[in-house]
């Protein structure tokens, strides 16, 4: 007897409302699609904001750092591309030191920083500067140069520096600019520059007085006193306005005038009038040798003022012991106390060209 065909079980109607999903596998491709997408569009923004922040920066300085770069880019590749690093201790120190001493011949091999302007020449040898010193230099002033024209003139300098134009500013890079063509090269970058780094206190309180006292009479009067306060204030008035009674303030001997020692004194109540030119010299120092190297050249500066004062009083010059002697003799340019003009720095002061102006009109005047 044939048997019967057993009916189909009727479909749950659960069952066939829910709806099949894709594979597994086009589930994982998905995602990896998602995740590419999420990332090419983390890049494209990242491209944007770097596009508009390079388009706010001017069109020399943009293609400077396109040049820089892409020489960053074609470094990060080659190291990307090159073989896995050997874990032989010895191949790593090999490597290292060889990195070491390309850099020695590399830096013995860079061309001789040479000098024109004597006093560029005569300031370095005052101060014992090497062609170390000098190449820093040359590099710091090849970074503020952005054209790449072997000048600078007021606009990349201060802009360099993140100051702000004013008649301090100004007066300054006239200071600097030896041959009034509105740039400086290097030589009269190095010659001013260090001048002006090595001014005292005093010697850029006279800087700032000589530069608002228009009639060069040894005084500031009230127009002169508005003017400086006008000039420095950058639109924040110091002192309300009233200007007359500021200069009554700070005139002690009632004459309606300002001379030097009430200018210092000025100075001494309202430290942040004259700011400007103290934080040009701090710059001005960052962007020549930088703070490392001038705080050794201060040092070098200070043992020799010392051996003088002491040879001056004494008679004789300090004693010394026989490695200090040695060291001083024969290993002076690694380990030795670099030769200083004591003299020429000193004729460099702001005060002390002053003293002898004075000095000079008083002979004048007393022989004629």
């Amino acid at each position: 007897m044939a048997k019967k065909p057993k009916s189909p079980k009727p479909a749950d109607p659960i069952l066939s409302k829910r709806k099949v999903g894709p594979a597994p596998t086009v589930i994982s491709a998905n995602l990896k699609t998602m995740k590419r997408s999420n990332k090419e569009l983390a890049a494209q923004r990242e491209a944007r904001m770097r596009t508009a922040a390079e388009r706010s920066q001017p069109k020399e300085k943009r293609e400077r750092l396109a040049v820089r770069g892409e020489a960053t880019r074609n470094a990060q590749a080659g190291k990307s591309s090159s073989d896995t690093p050997m874990k032989d201790s010895g191949a790593k120190e090999k490597s290292a030191l060889a990195v070491f001493m390309g850099k020695c011949f590399k830096s013995l091999a860079r061309p001789t920083v040479k000098l024109q302007h004597p006093q560029a020449i005569k300031m370095t040898e005052a101060l014992g500067l090497n062609q170390r010193h000098l190449r820093i230099m040359r590099d710091q002033f090849d970074d503020i140069d952005v054209d790449g024209s072997g000048n600078i003139d007021a606009v990349e300098l201060f802009e360099a520096m993140g100051e702000v134009r004013s008649k301090i500013t100004e007066e300054l890079f006239a200071m600097m600019d030896m041959d009034g063509n509105a740039r400086l090269d290097f030589d009269e970058y190095v010659a001013v520059a260090l001048s002006y780094c090595m001014y005292t206190k005093d010697d850029i309180l006279k800087f700032c007085f000589d530069l608002f006292d228009l009639d060069s009479g040894g005084t500031i009067d009230e127009k002169e006193f508005t003017e400086m306060c006008v000039a420095v204030s950058a639109g924040d008035p110091l002192f309300s306005g009233n200007f007359r009674m500021a200069l009554e303030n700070f005139d002690t001997n009632d004459d309606g005038l300002i001379d030097f020692d009430e200018f210092r004194n000025l100075n001494d109540r309202y430290p942040m009038i004259l700011h400007p030119a103290f934080r040009m010299q701090d710059k001005l120092q960052k962007y020549t040798l930088g703070e490392e190297e001038w705080v050794k050249v201060m040092e070098n500066i200070n043992y020799w003022q010392k051996i003088k004062e002491y040879t001056d009083k004494e008679g004789e010059a300090p004693p010394s012991s026989r490695w200090e002697r040695f060291r001083e003799k024969y290993l002076r340019r690694c380990f030795g106390h670099a030769p200083v003009d004591l003299e020429y720095i000193a004729s460099q002061s702001k005060m002390e060209q002053a003293k002898r102006a004075a000095a000079e009109e008083a002979r004048l005047k007393a022989g004629g």
